[in-house]
């Protein structure tokens, strides 16, 4: 993943597969279906980067995407706080680590909104905050 992450960061332009040069298309595919525990990275990242003296809250957001067509799965009618209406698009809920002092977050998960029979929009975002919450507890962030 460190590799990937390096590539992804000094390549310009369009990157996929194809194009990523440090080994081959097949094994790029193969290495993509491997778990890595993203959350659990960027939270140590952020634990790393930033001061530990400052004070932090994780924080949880829907997000608008606007997004046109109709071979788009998942489209659904979302609230867009821009349009002051509902649209339609994609909506994702972003957990993230907010520093107070410099009054700024950063995303630790994103999970696309994905409506399912019987359970309203609070409880998928409920659900996401509750098999996330342990990682920043973990790191003292309340």
């Amino acid at each position: 993943m460190l590799t990937l992450f390096i590539v992804l960061v000094v390549s310009q332009g369009k990157t996929t597969f194809m194009n990523i040069e440090f080994a081959s298309e097949r094994r790029n595919r193969l290495w993509s279906h491997r778990n890595f525990d993203f959350v659990k990275f960027n939270a140590e990242v952020f634990m790393q980067t930033f001061p530990s003296d400052n004070k932090y809250i994780a924080a949880i957001d829907a997000c608008y995407i606007n997004k046109s067509g109709k071979k788009t799965e998942d489209l659904g009618w979302y609230y867009n706080g821009s349009g002051g209406a509902s649209q339609r698009g994609l909506a994702i809920s972003i957990i993230s680590i907010t520093d107070l002092k410099s009054n700024t977050a950063y995303a630790m998960d994103a999970q696309q909104t994905i409506d399912e029979e019987g359970r309203s929009r609070i409880e998928l975002y409920a659900h996401h905050t509750v098999k996330l919450v342990s990682t920043p507890l973990d790191l003292g962030i309340k």
